[in-house]
This record gives C-alpha cells, sequence and structure tokens, in this order.
C-alpha cells in the first residue's frame, strides 16, 4: 500500500512538471518584448534605426532581411523583440526580431 502511494505521488509530480514546462514553451513563443523606444535616427544603408529606450539608453537596431526600412519614421514609437543578445557598445547594437508601432500608421 505505501509502495502504491509513493508511486503515485511520484508519477503526480513528474506530470506536474510537464505540465509547467509546456507553459514555458508557450510564453517563450509569445515572448515579451524587450524594449520601447522612439526612432532617433534611420540608416537606410546600414538598415538599421536609432532608438531611445527609458530603459536601455540608444540602441541601435538592425532590421531583419524581410523588414521594409521606409515605414519607419523618426519620431515614432515602438516595440522591440531583441533576436540574440544587446552589445554593451555606445550605443548598444542589436539585432531586432520584431519591431511594432505602440500606435497605427496614418
Amino acid at each position: 500500500m505505501r509502495k502504491t502511494f509513493i508511486l503515485i505521488a511520484f508519477l503526480f509530480i513528474v506530470l506536474l512538471g510537464f505540465i509547467g514546462s509546456s507553459d514555458q514553451e508557450d510564453d517563450i513563443g509569445k515572448g515579451a518584448f524587450d524594449t520601447i523606444g522612439i526612432i532617433k535616427e534611420i540608416d537606410t544603408e546600414g538598415r538599421r534605426i536609432l532608438i531611445k529606450s527609458q530603459e536601455d539608453g540608444l540602441i541601435w537596431i538592425t532590421l531583419s532581411a524581410f523588414d521594409n526600412i521606409s515605414r519607419y519614421q523618426e519620431g515614432k514609437e515602438v516595440v522591440i523583440w531583441i533576436s540574440g543578445g544587446i552589445a554593451e557598445s555606445y550605443p548598444a547594437q542589436a539585432k531586432a526580431r520584431n519591431i511594432e508601432f505602440t500606435t497605427p500608421n496614418q
């Protein structure tokens, strides 16, 4: 009887572990944004935008190959998901995984 109880308790704990890990994968898939800021400069040749974030300061964000640089305008606020890390130069540098405007373009 005691062995059965221990086995059931062990299986229950393992099952909870699998449920918790699938929730974490969903969160990673959705992804919380990495930074939000105002576009200060646009470098069309380098395919990057300079944003000023209150938390991170100035960051050059390199756009993905599929992103159209002409859709960006200085002064617009953007939300950025970063691919990889942020290089600690000045200004900092990072590659964009996704960029969205906080308000729709008009």
